[in-house]
């Protein structure tokens, strides 16, 4: 597949402070890639650096091949969305619409016709004439949308367009945007740090962190193979176990690792680690089963005590304390049945990820 966008070394600082540190990136024809990354990590520098608003010290933007350095940002073939859309409230919906449209001069009929297939895209048939204020903040969100599909732009940007919109809200625009991406084939850049959105919308993420990319892949590579504790952090919940190598057993598969639970078999594709290395074993909540003496007998239980159960609907996350470690597990779709409480047991997965070093 293409190659739309293609950046090389991008780097950049304002003042003493490095934002960005050398990325380099290739995102495909139609492709829905996502920037994801915590505050200050320097995704939405990078966005504005593509779409121009922003001058890389060093590094090269190709759009289709061609460098784009020095093309400014109403020329380049991008079209932005922000975060609070950057409608103009004194014009009317199709005008708001029809706005860069009028600025390429193109003819009053095919504007007209434009703004009519917009807004059928965008299911707002009927407020052609309604003032901006006078829409909901999806409703608004619609439109700027359909003002950026205006110009057909070979890379569609969006800088955290849900983050004001209420929880339901952002959940039905992120179907939405995702069914008008889909219908239009647009290459679309979505810089957010709500992993969910991420997760939900996206073919490929970047995980960005300290002006650098951690990771790439897809998001079910990037939550089931984290390569590093940040990420495995940042990407979800994670539960860290310091631990040291005692052996591997090549018959099972499993790493045999001392933590402050006790022994733990984690099964890892292969010896990499030496015995005596230190190591932190990394698994997730949801993996992590609850129960009472049934488990007992099973590999990797350990005795806990619950000190909070919390019910959040679709399901239940527990702070366990399990010797000096507070372990989070989460049970999902808990039903009527009652929380667990007091005492019980915990099986941890074999299947956990396995990194060099101590994570803090």
């Amino acid at each position: 597949m293409n190659s739309v966008l293609r950046l090389e070394g991008i780097r950049k600082r304002f003042g003493a402070v490095p934002v960005l540190a050398g990325i380099d990136i290739d995102v495909r024809e139609g492709e829905f890639a996502t920037f994801m990354g915590p505050s200050g990590c320097g995704k939405t520098t990078l966005l504005r650096i593509i779409g121009g608003f922003v001058t890389p010290d060093s590094g090269v933007v190709y759009l289709d091949g061609r460098n784009a350095n020095a093309i400014p940002p109403f020329a380049r073939d991008t079209a932005m969305v922000f975060q609070n859309g950057a409608l103009f409230p004194h014009l009317s919906v199709a005008e708001n619409i029809a706005f860069g449209l009028r600025v390429r001069r193109l003819p009053d009929r095919r504007v007209r016709d434009r703004v009519r297939e917009l807004l059928a895209l965008v299911q707002l048939e009927g407020t052609e004439d309604r003032a901006i204020d006078r829409l909901s903040g999806g409703q608004q969100q619609r439109v700027a949308l359909a003002r950026a599909f205006s110009l057909e732009p070979r890379v569609l940007l969006l800088d955290e367009p849900h983050s004001s919109l209420d929880a339901n809200l952002r959940l039905s625009m992120r179907e939405e945007l995702r069914r008008l991406q889909r219908r239009l084939g647009l290459t679309t850049i979505l810089v957010t740090h709500d992993q969910h959105e991420a997760m939900s919308v996206s073919d490929r993420i970047f995980v960005l962190n300290e002006g650098r990319i951690q990771q790439e892949g897809s998001p079910i590579d990037i939550y089931e193979s984290p390569a590093n504790a940040f990420v495995a952090q940042f990407v979800g919940a994670m539960n860290f176990l310091p631990g040291t190598i005692r052996a591997f057993d090549a018959t099972s598969g499993c790493y045999r690792i001392e933590t402050a639970l006790g022994p733990l078999a984690v099964r890892g594709a292969s010896d990499a680690f030496a015995p005596g290395a230190a190591v932190t074993v990394g698994v997730r909540p949801e993996a992590i089963r609850i129960g009472g003496e049934e488990l007992r007998s099973e590999p990797n239980t350990v005795a806990g005590r619950v000190e909070i159960a919390m019910y959040t609907g679709a399901r239940i996350e527990y702070a366990v304390l399990a010797g000096a470690e507070r372990l989070a597990v989460f049970v999902a779709n808990p039903g009527r049945g009652r929380p667990h409480d007091g005492a019980v047991w915990l099986a941890l997965p074999l299947e956990a990820l396995v990194l060099a070093g101590r994570t803090s």
